[in-house]
């Protein structure tokens, strides 16, 4: 399948990275999360999903970036 994105931007839905999510989570050991229409969280086994998004989100640009910092602040905010 051949994927094209517009800068940062992806032109792909939401679902169709989760797999290459997964893998990365589980190659770096760490947390990966997908933002579009709907969003994943995955540790490369376990995968949550929430529908609160919107498609609008994979046309502007930023809105992942924006979304990543918001994360940064709550964990931050809450260190374990």
């Amino acid at each position: 399948k051949q994927i094209s994105s517009k800068g940062v931007e992806s032109t792909l839905e939401s679902n169709e990275a989760l797999e290459h999510a997964k893998n990365l989570a589980q190659t770096y050991n760490m947390i990966v999360i997908i933002s579009g229409k709907d969003d994943y969280i995955t540790d490369g086994s376990r995968v949550i999903q929430t529908s609160n998004g919107h498609p609008i989100m994979k046309k502007v640009t930023g809105m992942g970036c924006c979304f990543s910092a918001i994360i940064a602040a709550f964990i931050a905010a809450n260190p374990q």
